[in-house]
């Protein structure tokens, strides 16, 4: 057929569709309007996607249609691109050809930083005006720092760049703006929580240039580095950033409000302390793990806001102190040996401070004359707390206290000792925002309260040496996401995952639960079940375990750490150990089928040695067997 009966069907058989058309590397401008007469203008919100090189093209347009070009102006550069998309993707079509002629404008080719420098600037300019300083704030972390997200949201939230919101915490109001900002691709996640909570995320080094020239410009922070040590007394934010020595409290910072350490070395005197003098507007005070001695201060003319490292004792007077994030952990071992994190000893007065949102973590005792559990019970702000050492006689206390908490959404609670005995059955009201919740201690039973969770994603239990099941008490939580149950947090021989038991649960954790022989299920449980973690069940049997994995039909990733030799060999095709213990081949396929991934880990000396199933031959785990 011609082309005019060409494009007569073409037009027939899209009028009554919604389609997507797309033109890659058009050049004649007479073919495109060809094209374009095939193409009906229909009511189904059809799209026409044009690349080109050609800027004629690029800007023609009819009533219904625009064509936008915007590729060569990214010179390729992959960061452009995904920086202009983002830019793009928050904008109405409306407003892409007014950002065409921006860029046609203003970007030149003499080099790709700044052809880069052009389109952030862009994507900068289209952002809101209080969205811009959280986003310049990205600047004070050094050259390729992995940021927590924790830490990032802690911060904003002291600097006063988060507003309150009816029915939101300030730090999901400040996690709102980082995913608008990730959405936008100025900055890049790292890694996300079970739970789409964000953990970690990064900025890129040539986006990380471009923030720094507008902080230069914008007055907005000081670097304290090798290269720059002399700084105006005008300084009002200050970052310090290097492994050499300075001694801070040769400064004189009178107006300096917020102060972020992020590596310092050793000093070379003891005498030496690393704090600026007559700074008593200081806000803003992050040490970020550093081991500085701060030197004695008038601590009621500091209104310390945000404080993450080793504290003085003499914090009772900081009225407006919002986290008090201190602990230190040990080195993990395995099995993991009990009481790892480690707390501090809080002083007398603990109770005035009545803006404190995060408390981590807390000595139950001290060797204090009042129950310092008692006084968490002023603590009515809280939203995350975390208690170590508690004792049988003041877990009734801490009950007590957190019936008074409405606002905590995490609870971290470990005994003295792996035989102390808490009992937190004494609660009658549970905080019912909780979402994250780590016992570690010997439990006489599951507290009655735990099931009533409706909001808790995220569940660790270890050392309970409960009898009983857990399972029966937690499998109705409607919204658990992980579940560890860790050093014989269930003492028995059998866990049966009752039918529709779990129903949103993507991780669990089995480890080092010594007693245990069986796993079954009753019917259809976990259907969204996407890692499982076996570690130290030496005694589990490998046939009960498969059974159960064969009905798991969204698992992803199978983990097996200090499991015997023999157990691996029953996951390889051919096993005879598999086809003497009379698992059927059946099975087996159906699991492997679905292709998991499945590794084995056994330790070796001070490292781990792995075995990926997908990688290893059966001969390998053979001859780690009749080693």
């Amino acid at each position: 057929m011609n082309s005019m009966r060409l494009k007569q069907k073409l037009k027939d058989f899209l009028q009554q569709r919604r389609y997507v058309v797309v033109l890659d590397d058009v050049w004649n401008l007479e073919a495109l309007e060809g094209i374009k007469n095939a193409l009906p203008n229909n009511s189904f919100c059809s799209r026409i996607i044009i690349t080109t090189r050609k800027a004629d093209i690029a800007t023609v347009s009819s009533h219904h249609q625009k064509f936008i070009l915007i590729l060569k102006e990214c010179e390729g550069l992959p960061l452009a691109i995904v920086a202009i998309g983002g830019l793009l993707f928050a904008n109405d079509v409306q407003e892409w050809e007014m950002i065409t002629r921006s860029l046609a404008a203003e970007l030149e080719s003499d080099g790709r930083m700044k052809i880069f420098g052009k389109i952030l600037s862009l994507s900068y300019n289209d952002l809101h005006d209080n969205l811009k300083s959280r986003f310049l704030y990205l600047g004070v972390f050094p050259e390729d720092h992995v940021i927590e997200c924790s830490r990032l949201i802690r911060l904003w939230i002291a600097e006063g760049f988060v507003e309150e919101r009816e029915g939101m915490t300030q730090e999901e109001v400040a996690e709102r703006y980082l995913k608008e900002l990730i959405n936008r691709s100025l900055v890049q996640n790292a890694n996300t929580a079970s739970d789409g909570r964000l953990r970690r995320c990064r900025v890129h080094d040539l986006t990380r240039e471009s923030i720094l020239s507008k902080l230069r410009d914008e007055n907005f922070v000081s670097f304290a580095s090798e290269q720059r040590k002399e700084l105006h007394e005008t300084v009002r934010r200050l970052s310090v950033q290097y492994t050499g020595n300075i001694v801070l409290n040769q400064l004189s910072l009178p107006r300096l409000r917020s102060l972020l350490i992020f590596e310092l070395g050793k000093s070379t005197s003891s005498d030496e302390q690393f704090f600026p003098s007559n700074s008593k507007l200081l806000k803003v005070l992050d040490l970020g793990g550093s081991s500085l001695d701060i030197p004695p201060t008038n601590t009621s003319s500091v209104p310390l806001e945000t404080l993450v490292s080793e504290l003085p004792v003499e914090i009772t007077k900081l009225k407006k102190l919002q986290y008090l994030v201190v602990y230190r952990d040990s080195e993990p071992t395995f099995p993991l040996s009990f009481g790892l994190r480690k707390g501090i000893s809080a002083p007398e007065g603990m109770g005035a401070l009545k803006s404190l949102q995060k408390l981590c973590c807390v000595k139950a005792g001290g060797g204090r004359g009042k129950n310092i559990m008692q006084e968490l019970g002023e603590l009515s702000q809280l939203t995350r707390l975390g208690v170590t050492e508690l004792k049988t006689d003041n877990a009734k206390e801490l009950c007590h206290s957190l019936e008074k908490m409405t606002k905590l959404r995490s609870l971290e609670v470990t005994a003295e000792s792996e035989s102390e005995v808490i009992d937190l059955d004494l609660l009658s009201s549970p905080p019912l925002l909780l979402r994250s919740l780590y016992i570690e201690g010997c439990l006489k039973k599951v507290p009655h309260w735990l099931p009533l969770l409706n909001n808790l994603t995220r569940l660790r239990l270890g050392w309970s040496r409960s009898k009983s099941s857990p399972l029966i008490a937690l499998q109705n939580l409607p919204n658990l996401l992980v579940l560890e149950l860790i050093n014989n947090a269930f003492d028995g021989e059998t866990l049966v995952f009752g039918d529709g038991g779990f129903p949103k649960l993507k991780e669990l954790a089995l480890v080092c639960l010594e007693n245990l022989r069986f796993v079954s299920m009753n019917g259809q449980a976990m259907p969204c079940l996407q890692s499982l973690v076996i570690a130290g069940c030496r005694h589990l049997d490998w046939q009960s375990l498969l059974v159960v994995i064969r009905d798991l039909s969204n698992l992803e990733e199978l983990q097996f750490y200090e499991m015997p030799e023999e157990f691996a060999l029953a996951f390889y095709p051919n096993s005879r150990s598999r086809t003497r213990e009379g698992i059927g081949q059946e099975c087996y396929e159906e699991v492997m089928g679905r292709n998991p991934e499945v590794r084995f880990f056994w330790e070796k000396g001070d490292r781990w040695e792995k075995h990926d199933l997908s990688l290893d031959s059966y001969n390998v785990i053979q001859d780690r067997v009749t080693r």
